[in-house]
């Protein structure tokens, strides 16, 4: 430390340079740093900006570089035998005939990745991939159940791929959203009113009357008339046809 002091007494030191000088003297050890610093205090240019961290990693790779001795020219390397086909073979792993035709019929592309899944983990992921409800949540089906097959874990049970199909289906179904749908206040109104205005209708009208004086009845009484009123105008038309 009083060495680097030492070159630098122009600037101040940051703390952050003294843990890159202590990491290079953990690196190259102590006495290496003070021997770099002796040569840099010998050094006749001037450095205006004293001895940053960065020469002393100069001076390590220079080391390094000096450390390196090339090969002499009638220096030969002997290559070593080795047979690539064979550790390829090697590394295949062994898919079971009935796997590779189920994978195959779930159409699965790079089934030798899953030739250590069981034949029973991959029939019940075939399972799950023919329901609808398995489609409505990822994707990709089958690269998701490919994924998890690799992981080792079966797929959603019967009673989830229903429960998301149903969903998937009251989504989609328009019908259904207006089952929901709350009536306007004023249709419900008006219906009630009809009813019972036809109600009031069928109990003033007489025997005979037929849907037309039915319906001159209800123009009478909407209109304003009583019950009378209305009985009057109703027998003065028959009476003028």
């Amino acid at each position: 430390m009083e060495g680097q002091r030492a070159l630098n007494p122009p600037r101040r030191l940051l703390a952050g340079e003294w843990y890159e000088l202590l990491a290079l003297q953990q690196a190259h050890g102590a006495e290496q740093l003070l021997i770099w610093q002796a040569r840099a205090s010998r050094a006749v240019a001037a450095r205006s900006f004293g001895i940053a961290p960065s020469y002393y990693r100069a001076c390590a790779a220079r080391a390094a570089c000096d450390a390196y001795v090339p090969r002499r020219a009638d220096q030969t390397i002997t290559p070593v035998a080795h047979n690539l086909t064979d550790d390829i073979t090697s590394l295949k792993v062994v898919l079971d005939p009935a796997c590779d035709a189920l994978l195959q019929a779930m159409g699965v592309r790079e089934r030798q990745k899953l030739g250590a899944v069981p034949y029973d983990l991959i029939a019940a992921w075939q399972l799950a991939l023919a329901h609808p409800g398995l489609a409505t949540q990822v994707t990709s089906p089958v690269g998701f159940a490919v994924a998890q097959m690799q992981r080792g874990n079966r797929p959603p049970p019967i009673t989830e791929l229903e429960r998301w199909a149903e969903q998937d289906r009251r989504r989609n179904d328009r019908y259904e959203s207006w089952r929901y749908l709350e009536q306007p206040a004023a249709t419900l109104e008006q219906a009630a009113n009809e009813r019972q205005l036809e109600a009031r209708v069928r109990a003033l009208a007489p025997p005979s009357a037929d849907l037309a004086d039915l319906c001159a009845l209800a123009r009478a009484i909407e209109a304003g008339a009583s019950d009378t009123e209305a009985l009057a105008q109703i027998h003065a038309t028959q009476s003028g046809g």
